[in-house]
């Protein structure tokens, strides 16, 4: 240690007579010291003037090697190899390298069923290729992010069109809506939609196309023909106050009926008043109904 320190108060007192860094005419400070020819090599590339540069150097690569955590770098075409994945965050057991669980509750708040098998392909795929575990689950809870805000922006935009679709349907039909959307409901029924969830009768009334196309169907039908969507039953049921009265304004305007049911030698004339009063008892039983 003494020789060594003398050494360099030897060179340095050389550099302060002239002699150093091979500023005039001397040999180099480091010259008499000895050096390994690689640390002499180190010195003369980067040019340190004297001892106390080298030195300062050196202390300060020893501090910041010591004071970080350096990895080694992967080399060319082995990054699988490296061993600086595990100081990262990677597992290298499988069952260890596992997401973390959804609750019950945090499965109904996403709004659609979570795939565990999709989850986990994903999961085994991040582990083969030595993604750090946090950073694989930070991935696996920012895309069920993203899709449930997909799913609910495409949700919404969905409501606000049929939403605008009923409110057309609703223009067209005026007075008449309630009316023809019972018979929409009534005629799902006789198709036999609804029989088992009932439910399905709501999403029917939700969606305005299938409404107006199932309402065109029963009136096709005819309100008579219809079963009632409150029971299980194939009993007729009796048709809504503004049913009957659309089919006595219809039968009005029928002129072969006015005719016949004003004519008594008409061949029709007993068919035609049977079912004028068939329409007029109908329409006080669904009066008296509806009063109850």
């Amino acid at each position: 240690m003494l020789k060594w320190r003398n050494l360099l108060l030897s060179s340095v007192a050389r550099e302060g007579e002239g002699t150093g860094g091979g500023n005039g005419g001397g040999e180099p400070w480091y010259k008499s010291l000895n050096l390994a020819p690689e640390n002499v090599a180190f010195i003369e590339e980067r040019k340190f003037p004297d001892p106390n540069a080298a030195f300062q150097t050196a202390r300060e690569s020893h501090r910041m090697a010591s004071s970080r955590n350096v990895f080694e770098r992967p080399a060319d075409g082995k990054i699988n190899e490296w061993g600086g994945w595990k100081e990262l965050g990677w597992k290298e057991k499988p069952e260890e390298y596992q997401f973390k669980a959804l609750d019950d509750n945090a499965k109904k708040d996403l709004g659609f069923e979570y795939d565990g098998q999709l989850w986990d392909t994903f999961r085994t795929a991040a582990h083969k290729h030595r993604v750090p575990l946090p950073q694989a689950q930070a991935l696996h809870d920012e895309m069920l992010g993203f899709v449930k805000q997909r799913l609910g922006e495409t949700k919404a935009s969905g409501a606000l069109k049929s939403q605008e679709l009923k409110t057309a349907l609703q223009a067209e039909w005026k007075d008449d809506y309630q009316r023809k959307e019972e018979i929409a409901k009534r005629t799902a029924s006789a198709l036999g939609i609804g029989v088992d969830d009932a439910s399905e009768l709501e999403k029917l009334v939700g969606a305005p196309r299938l409404l107006k196309m199932f309402a065109a169907l029963g009136e096709k039908l005819g309100e008579d023909r219809l079963i009632d969507p409150d029971n299980n039953s194939n009993n007729i049921l009796p048709a809504s106050i503004e049913g009957i009265r659309a089919s006595m304004n219809a039968f009005k305007a029928d002129e072969n009926k006015r005719r016949a049911m004003s004519d008594p030698m008409h061949a029709q004339h007993a068919a035609v008043n049977a079912e004028w009063r068939k329409l007029t008892e109908r329409l006080a039983a669904a009066e008296k109904k509806q009063a109850a």
